[in-house]
């Protein structure tokens, strides 16, 4: 829900949780399911105003919904992409996909403790998604819930556009490259089909892109790497060295 609200260079302001509990939760339980939530949510100045409690017969449940306002003018969407934009992203990707598989599958974690942070911990990126929208007028952008190839096909679907992503600028989590290999996964292909990571995926026009790579902000404030570029013809690929194929869509689909 944060990281929803920080991909629309909004703030957020209150949470309200509805909870259905089973019988077999325990008073200790529901109160560590709370002190998450509200630790979570107070690093980004969020508060849990209400909601509902309710007696669940089957497995339990919690839905929450997250408010956050910003300047109309100032309003990040997913339909604004420009052929000749620049594609970027935060941060490195596949390692909360390693995490979540070294969980799932209860292997040794030895190797894997930041990918599996990831997972377990994710950041949304509120403070910086506010910066790019304040101070390099980034309008269109979306964050990666259900991976990078899922995305950006959002993207440009809602923007009627296409795009062309450079496979060997993608920055894959290291953990992620050590992951895939030891598993027989290509790591490229790998980290564009990992969800849940959080991270902001964004466009920028030409003179707003040099102006972000020339600044602090890439540099030291969070890591930003240019992937790419908005085409104005439709298809969404990846050139890795001289061969450019489609990029298919892998991402996590909630009604699959």
């Amino acid at each position: 829900n944060l990281s929803d609200i920080a991909a629309m260079g909004a703030e957020p302001g209150y949470a309200v949780v509805n909870i259905g509990i089973p019988e077999k939760w325990t008073v200790e339980n529901i109160e560590e399911i709370y002190r998450g939530m509200t630790e979570s949510m107070s690093l980004s100045g969020c508060v849990i105003i209400g909601g509902d409690c309710v007696k669940s017969k089957a497995k339990g449940f919690i839905s929450i919904t997250v408010t956050g306002s910003a300047e109309k003018n100032r309003l990040a969407k997913r339909s604004e992409a420009k052929p000749g934009d620049s594609v970027f992203v935060t941060g490195s990707l596949g390692g909360s996909r390693a995490g979540f598989e070294i969980l799932s599958k209860n292997r040794d974690q030895t190797d894997y403790k930041k990918s599996v942070n990831k997972f377990l911990k994710p950041l949304p990126r509120i403070k910086e998604a506010g910066e790019l929208v304040k101070n390099f007028n980034v309008r269109c952008m979306i964050d990666i819930s259900d991976g990078l190839s899922s995305e950006i096909s959002h993207i440009c679907t809602q923007s009627g556009t296409g795009a062309e992503i450079r496979g060997e600028s993608v920055p894959v989590h290291p953990e992620a490259i050590i992951f895939a290999e030891k598993n027989g996964y290509d790591p490229l292909t790998y980290a564009l089909a990992s969800g849940e990571e959080y991270e902001l995926l964004f466009t920028a026009s030409p003179e707003n892109s040099e102006k972000l790579i020339k600044s602090d902000f890439a540099g030291d404030v969070c890591p930003v790497t240019k992937i790419g570029f908005i085409t104005d013809k439709k298809g969404i690929f990846v050139r890795i060295k001289d061969n450019k194929v489609p990029i298919a869509e892998r991402g996590w689909n909630h009604f699959s």
